[in-house]
């Protein structure tokens, strides 16, 4: 499942889509970890995986909102293609 999860990850058009697979990608990797929950060492380090997941997706999704309310769209190659006049907006 982990690895389905990452080669979609890769595979979308979609800023979207993207971060559903980025948490799915989280969600796995915490249930991978906690697959010896009975050990607590192992509990505690599948929570600490999943408290760094969610602190380190928040700068993500800021980006991910931010750009939707510039550009409009979620479509990543619409996206890459104001880019450039963005960066231009800022030098002017």
């Amino acid at each position: 499942m982990f690895s389905q999860a990452a080669l979609l990850y890769f595979c979308v058009f979609d800023v979207c889509l993207l971060l559903f697979f980025w948490e799915v990608i989280s969600f796995i990797s915490f249930l991978l970890v906690q697959h010896w929950a009975y050990r607590l060492t192992s509990y505690k380090a599948g929570l600490k995986v999943f408290a760094l997941s969610q602190f380190g997706d928040l700068p993500l999704f800021l980006f991910v909102f931010l750009m939707l309310a510039r550009v409009g769209s979620s479509d990543i190659a619409e996206i890459q293609g104001t880019l450039p006049l963005m960066a231009f907006e800022y030098l002017v």
